[in-house]
């Protein structure tokens, strides 16, 4: 006798169960940013991330380079 695998549970079924174990608790409760427009990516914030980002690795390729020579 050969053992058949299991079919794939069916997606309306997982649906079905996922809409009958919900309670809606959260369907009146709206986000606080609805209707705002999005806000621009603040360019100086950053080029100062990109900055510090760089200036810790050359930070520490420098303390690998000092560890290497001495």
């Amino acid at each position: 006798m050969s053992e058949q695998e299991p079919a794939p549970p069916d997606d309306a079924l997982l649906d079905a169960e996922a809409d009958r174990n919900y309670d809606g608790y959260y369907d009146d409760i709206l986000p606080t940013d609805l209707g705002k427009k999005r806000e621009p990516v603040d360019r100086s914030l950053v080029i100062k991330i990109l900055l510090l980002c760089a200036g810790v690795f050359l930070i520490i390729s420098a303390c690998v380079v000092a560890l290497y020579l001495l």
